[in-house]
């Protein structure tokens, strides 16, 4: 099933793409709690959804705490992609001390037209994880390489390197995510709900292990910024040895 908002986008709520309907080669995929919103506000068309009950339906079902700022950094966020693939109308109305509303008018539904692919999906990429060369996430990228390349030779050490040793990055304890520990190189970062949803959706805790955490306050605070999230096994009998390590790196923007 694809939604077509105002003659001019189409959203398909299975995989959160966005595009324009008639390019279909530019296509923006929506996060989680962006799908959850604008999927709500349409099955409910026509009616003024008040902001409780999006919170609800957003977060609360889904075990995570509400947040107004966040869900004004969202809205702000569709209604910035419908623009940006070139729809001028205010698709999302805020109706004042009332809650939002999507106009009954404005929306029709498809249950089979022409969208992009997988292939152009995954040619095109998510929106939030598009990288220049000689950007910051261009340079995020060769600090993983050179992460993985020092790991290696930890374990398997060329001829003669014995005894070379390499930077280390201090890390502390900045709190816990359900029963797993969080270590981050600054101790100041809040574990706020956003960094809650994101290690639920692409790395939940589910046992004795740790997150290591590299992040920007404007991820935190903002619809926007990077993040670097790796889940690690720990070794039993060694609390700085860690193992099984499953990395993401996500950008909004």
């Amino acid at each position: 099933m694809i939604y077509i908002i105002q003659h001019v986008i189409a959203f398909r709520p299975e995989d959160g793409a966005v595009w324009n309907v008639t390019n279909t080669d530019n296509v923006v995929t929506l996060t989680t709690l962006p799908v959850r919103i604008l999927c709500h506000l349409l099955e409910n068309q026509g009616c003024i959804i008040d902001r409780e009950g999006i919170l609800k339906h957003v977060w609360d079902d889904y075990g995570l705490v509400p947040s107004s700022n966040s869900l004004n950094q969202h809205i702000s966020q569709i209604r910035r992609t419908f623009s940006e693939l070139g729809c001028e109308c205010e698709v999302i109305q805020t109706i004042p001390k009332k809650g939002l509303l999507i106009a009954s008018d404005s929306v029709t539904i498809n249950d089979s037209p022409p969208g992009p692919t997988s292939e152009k999906l995954s040619s095109a990429g998510h929106s939030s994880s598009k990288i220049k060369k000689h950007s910051p996430e261009w340079l995020v990228l060769y600090g993983i390489l050179l992460l993985v390349i020092f790991t290696a030779l930890l374990v398997f050490p060329l001829p003669g390197a014995q005894g070379i040793k390499f930077p280390q990055q201090n890390l502390v304890l900045a709190g816990k995510i359900g029963q797993c520990p969080v270590y981050m190189a600054d101790k100041s970062t809040p574990i706020n709900e956003k960094l809650i949803g994101v290690v639920n959706q692409y790395a939940k805790c589910s046992g004795d292990e740790v997150y290591v955490l590299f992040t920007d306050n404007v991820f935190l605070s903002h619809a926007n910024g990077r993040v670097f999230l790796s889940r690690c096994a720990q070794v039993k009998g060694g609390s700085a040895v860690f193992s099984n390590c499953k990395g993401v790196y996500l950008r909004e923007r």
